[in-house]
């Protein structure tokens, strides 16, 4: 409860307190991992997600964790293979792919963006990928292909669209 109230000192203590009595729990160990990436200490979050990781290596939210770590302190080799692992043990999680497209774009290219935005859409389907891979295109100035990915995105997501639009404040307001 502590977290998403940001007191991460108290959580701290707590969770330091839960370790003494289940050293191997995981889950302790990843959320001392979130206190210390609060607080931008990334060795130490590298530390306890490694910890989290070891206890369990299935757990797609610690490899993501773990990713973002390594990216903050540019150790990009690391954070790649973590991204890799993390959308290779949740290929249906959209948000992780538009995360690991980001950072390639960020470390290696859009050229390689898109190829992981290709690979995302073999495993998963979302609006957001496609919305990803068409401002890789006009980055790219194929502008004719990125309007037809759009048309196709907001097409597909014309719900989620009209609900994200009549929930900003109107003009008229």
């Amino acid at each position: 409860c502590l977290l998403p109230l940001k007191k991460y000192a108290k959580a701290r203590k707590l969770l330091l307190l839960a370790l003494t009595l289940d050293p191997y729990n995981d889950e302790v160990h990843y959320y001392l991992g979130k206190c210390h990436a609060a607080n931008q200490n990334w060795k130490e979050a590298i530390k306890a997600y490694n910890k989290a990781i070891k206890i369990d290596e299935g757990r797609e939210e610690y490899l993501m964790a773990i990713a973002k770590c390594f990216g903050k302190v540019e150790k990009n080799e690391l954070a790649l293979h973590y991204y890799k692992k993390a959308t290779s043990c949740a290929p249906e999680r959209n948000e992780y792919w538009v995360e690991y497209a980001l950072f390639v774009k960020k470390v290696v290219g859009i050229e390689a963006a898109l190829d992981v935005l290709t690979e995302a859409e073999e495993h998963s389907v979302g609006s957001d990928l496609s919305f990803q891979r068409a401002a890789c295109m006009f980055e790219l100035g194929l502008n004719s292909q990125a309007f037809s990915v759009l048309e196709e995105a907001m097409i597909d997501d014309l719900e989620g669209i009209t609900q994200k639009i009549s929930s900003e404040p109107s003009i008229i307001d």
